[in-house]
């Protein structure tokens, strides 16, 4: 029978380095119901599957990547092909993409924040034992009922509101991972552009503001309770938005830990939100916000301004989070 605790002493046996980052992990704690009799873990790390944050597990039988409320395993018996590539960006930084093959189809796994290399070595051993357990032939993704029934009661709780569960990976110069959930306590205005109208806003915004960062492409992803994007705009920083039932953006949230990057985007989600703002008047919200202040000064706050809220919050081992959001 698996425990919780066995499965951290395991992760911390074979992660010596970033297992106890590793262990704040959320995602874990469903471990225990999803294990199979025989079947423990040989390798983690954490990544990105279909724009969802999680970790990915690897057994001695099969890959499974978990997220809040769901997970979805990869047969090693049924991946025909796995390689990994790497992607540098402009502050040097790196993040590996896991590839899979499966049936024809292709898969990633990315924004992987360790080396590869060894994980891959280690599945790549098991694939080639080419052991088939019936145990895996169900569908390769699962929620958990539990997990279901707490969505219908919360959406029943809240009408007229939505609840954002977001997973957030913070890839900081000392490899700090954190999670968290938060409610979204948004007031259901839309924000009053379509995601492919914040895109141009944004990638205008970037050379009103004088920044670097620029959107390629958004993906939305829907669940049983909204639509949402996210976009890493750097390794340690990420903008997500949810939209409203119109399709349109309700809400904008910076997350990330990165001091350097941080007052500039939040500049340019103001620059998004309100494009008509001088410098002057921009930097007045920064400033009433507390951003450039001593760490040791800062706190939670909100700024109202021409019917948008802003709002900076300091959750404990988490970062900054910063919110756009329009008012009734």
């Amino acid at each position: 029978m698996h425990t919780l605790e066995n499965i951290k002493a395991k992760i911390l046996k074979i992660e010596p380095f970033f297992g106890r980052e590793l262990l704040t992990r959320v995602e874990i704690e469903s471990l225990p119901q999803i294990l199979q009799e025989n079947e423990s873990i040989r390798g983690i790390v954490t990544g990105v599957y279909k724009n969802t944050d999680g970790v990915l597990v690897a057994t001695e039988f099969r890959l499974i990547h978990l997220t809040l409320n769901s997970w979805t395993h990869f047969p090693y018996q049924r991946i025909e092909a796995i390689k990994s590539t790497v992607t540098k960006f402009h502050d040097g930084k790196t993040l590996d993409t896991i590839h899979l093959l499966i049936a024809g189809k292709k898969i990633e796994i990315r924004h992987v924040p360790y080396d590869t290399e060894s994980f891959l070595k280690l599945v790549k051993y098991f694939m080639a034992l080419k052991v088939h357990d019936p145990r895996f032939e169900r569908p390769s993704s699962t929620t958990a009922k539990k997990d279901q029934q707490k969505q219908k009661e919360t959406s029943l709780k809240n009408r007229g509101k939505l609840l954002l569960l977001l997973t957030l990976v913070i890839a900081s110069l000392g490899g700090s991972y954190v999670y968290f959930t938060m409610q979204n306590d948004s007031t259901g205005e839309s924000l009053g552009f379509t995601p492919s109208q914040f895109q141009q806003r944004w990638n205008q915004s970037a050379e009103k503001v004088g920044s670097h960062f620029k959107m390629t492409g958004l993906n939305i992803v829907s669940d049983q309770q909204n639509q949402s994007f996210t976009y890493f705009i750097t390794p340690s920083l990420k903008i997500s938005g949810v939209l409203t039932k119109d399709k349109t953006v309700e809400k904008l949230m910076l997350l990330g830990r990165g001091d350097n990057d941080l007052p500039l985007a939040i500049e340019q989600v103001i620059a998004v939100t309100q494009p008509g703002l001088s410098i002057e008047q921009r930097n007045q919200i920064i400033n009433k916000l507390g951003i450039l202040n001593d760490p040791l000064e800062r706190e939670d706050k909100r700024v109202t301004q021409n019917g948008f809220r802003y709002a900076l919050f300091y959750p404990e081992k988490i970062g900054v989070i910063f919110e756009a959001t329009a008012l009734n």
